[in-house]
């Protein structure tokens, strides 16, 4: 009878025993378990979720044009000459691009980060992104006949916005009366190269999420998005000529430049709005006798100069309904264009012409016109010349309609 209490008293501690580890594992697996279940995206393993992709079509804006028709006032004309010497006439459309991503997390409104440098040669671009806002600025990749660039682009001072500027150039500003405040940085009375053709695009709070309804098409391991993304004009071109009436072979050539003073010193990539600071802008010029004008036989003197355009606005969004086109034309920045000139006696004088209510009706770029008639010019005697104010004579005002842009 003892020998069965025992046995029953064993099997009832064995039997406690398994319930209790029993139930301690029952706890472990339970503490272990997260309740409810955290959701994850995980788009290598989730079935349900692919790599959000974004898709970027870029578009060149060229509206550069004005209603008026350049061709009809431009004398100068254009040839294989020029080509070397300028570059081709027309506009060449960009093949390839600069892409800046700066992601912000989950704060449409945070601060840039240092961004991805990404490039692409086309004009769609197309890459992988993490859930949260981004920020997208694009610009073109810049190509020259020389394979020098001027343009520079400070992205070190900060991470918000990216600045485009160029350098001084050797060559003095020939009119030092006119030259602008430079800032104490530069060498005063020098002028600075002129930019290349640059055109940029900002998109802002481009939020990637994991709602499959955000986006454009869902395969099974990507989901799709695709953004116009158009790009603006940053640089204006402008076409200075000086028609010289009765020459008679008195102003035998130019010295190869020239200067246009009163234009920014650089912009501002992400709002693309100019400095304040006004400069000069180093240009080639070439001259070409026996041209004709209306019937008349004149020599041109002729060139074109790529600008950041006019100061503290961004010129592309001007019209003359709005309130940047006032506060252009209230501006005191003058525009002179600076010429040096070479003699038949062989000494030569640097001249300068005011042009500045041109530039504010072609804010835009375009022709500037000066008429210089030699019989009231007075001739130098000694080299280098006194620089003076000639007379812009037979230019009228002019007030076109606007272009909605």
């Amino acid at each position: 009878m003892k020998l069965i209490s025992r046995t029953y008293h064993k099997l009832r501690q064995r039997v406690s025993s398994l319930v209790a580890t029993a139930v301690l594992c029952v706890m472990l697996i339970t503490a272990c378990t997260i309740q409810p279940p955290l959701h994850l995206v995980d788009p290598e393993k989730d079935a349900d979720f692919g790599w959000p992709e974004i898709i970027l079509d870029l578009t060149v804006l060229w509206e550069y044009d004005l209603p008026y028709d350049w061709e009809s006032e431009w004398y100068y004309g254009w040839d294989k000459v020029d080509d070397d010497i300028f570059g081709l006439w027309a506009m060449q459309y960009p093949s390839a691009y600069h892409i800046r991503r700066y992601w912000t997390a989950d704060n449409p409104y945070g601060r840039h980060p240092i961004a991805a440098h990404e490039w692409t040669d086309s004009t769609r671009f197309r890459a992988k992104y993490k859930l949260g806002y981004y920020d997208l600025l694009a610009w073109n990749d810049v190509h020259t006949i020389d394979g020098i660039q001027s343009l520079n682009f400070d992205e070190a001072t900060t991470t918000e916005y990216v600045t485009a500027y160029t350098n001084q150039s050797n060559n003095r500003t020939m009119a030092p009366h006119h030259a602008p405040a430079y800032n104490p940085a530069y060498t005063p009375g020098l002028a600075f190269y002129q930019p290349e053709f640059l055109f940029a695009g900002y998109y802002e709070d481009l939020h990637v999420t994991d709602n499959p309804e955000d986006y454009d098409s869902i395969t099974e391991k990507v989901w799709y998005k695709f953004i116009d993304m158009e790009l603006a004009p940053l640089t204006y071109i402008y076409l200075p000529q000086i028609i010289i009436h009765h020459n008679r072979g008195r102003i035998d050539n130019v010295d190869g430049h020239g200067n246009l003073t009163g234009f920014a010193r650089s912009v501002n990539m992400v709002s693309h709005i100019t400095s304040t600071q006004d400069i000069s802008v180093l240009h080639s010029l070439r001259m070409k006798k026996h041209r004709d004008y209306k019937g008349e036989d004149v020599d041109i003197i002729g060139g074109r100069a790529f600008t950041f355009g006019v100061t503290g606005l961004n010129p592309y969004k001007i019209t003359r309904a709005n309130q940047s086109y006032q506060q252009m034309m209230a501006s005191k920045v003058r525009n002179y264009m600076e010429v040096k000139m070479t003699f038949n006696n062989g000494f030569d004088s640097t001249m300068v012409f005011d042009v500045t209510d041109q530039v504010k009706q072609r804010y835009k770029g375009g022709v500037l016109t000066v008429h210089l008639d030699v019989d009231t010019v007075r001739i130098p005697s000694r080299s280098g010349g006194s620089g003076f104010d000639a007379v812009v004579k037979d230019f009228e005002e002019i007030t076109y309609p606007d272009i909605e842009l």
